[in-house]
């Protein structure tokens, strides 16, 4: 295509094929007082609630017992045994010995961030716990999986958008996964044609189109065998 002067996204459908808890989200580190530092991996996978207490607690005292024989046990809080305010919240409960939860450093290496935060919002917290014998979650766990997926393309906007943690990249649209359930499609249809037409100063030429899904942290998205569309407005 030459002489291209706007381009407008003025369609998109993504499927939602990515599991709530995914290689991204999965992994967080724990420390058991006097012992090293271990990393904890839950199995990927689409969870449930339920489901999640269950691989979670495993996953906890799977990594413990490779140092010691500190256990865990993990449970979502329900009223009226405990406030209505904390329903649904994660009560941590150790035997044996104290444990820390920390930041998962250098298990992972997403693109835009030195620190996987959302290894730490899947289970329910935001910063780290001090070494306690019980932890009690601030949140609950964030088991709704992505509320929007991100376009990426350097052929159609190298580095028009700004991003705090990156600097300018290469996203040209978003699609909202809001009330979209795993395995159905999100859609995304322009709604002012001026905030979503990219203008060039000069007529562009493109030889090639790649366009790629990333997540907000710029992880690269795959949806397997499944297809995306994109239907894109080319002005010459």
């Amino acid at each position: 295509m030459q002489g291209i002067v706007n381009i407008q996204v003025h369609q998109c459908w993504v499927p939602n094929t990515f599991m709530n808890v995914n290689e991204f989200n999965n992994v967080f580190k724990i420390t058991e007082q006097g012992e090293a530092q271990v990393a904890v991996t839950i199995p990927q996978g689409q969870y449930t609630q339920a489901e999640f207490v269950v691989a979670l607690q495993l996953a906890i005292n799977t990594a413990l017992s490779a140092v010691a024989t500190t256990t865990v046990a993990v449970i979502a809080k329900t009223s009226p045994t405990y406030p209505k305010v904390d329903e649904d919240k994660l009560l941590f409960t150790f035997t044996g010995n104290t444990v820390s939860l920390d930041y998962d450093k250098d298990s992972k290496t997403p693109t835009y961030t030195n620190i996987n935060e959302s290894a730490m919002g899947v289970i329910g917290f935001i910063d780290p716990v001090a070494t306690s014998a019980t932890w009690n979650s601030p949140s609950i766990p964030n088991l709704r999986g992505y509320s929007n997926v991100y376009i990426h393309s350097k052929q159609i906007n190298g580095g028009g958008m700004f991003d705090a943690n990156s600097g300018t990249n290469s996203a040209f649209a978003s699609v909202s996964f809001h009330d979209v359930p795993y395995g159905a499609m999100g859609y995304y249809q322009s709604g002012d044609t001026r905030l979503s037409t990219i203008k060039y100063s000069s007529a562009k030429n493109m030889s090639t189109l790649r366009i790629v899904l990333r997540d907000e942290q710029g992880n690269k998205l795959d949806i397997g065998a499944s297809d995306m569309t994109v239907l894109l407005l080319v002005e010459f």
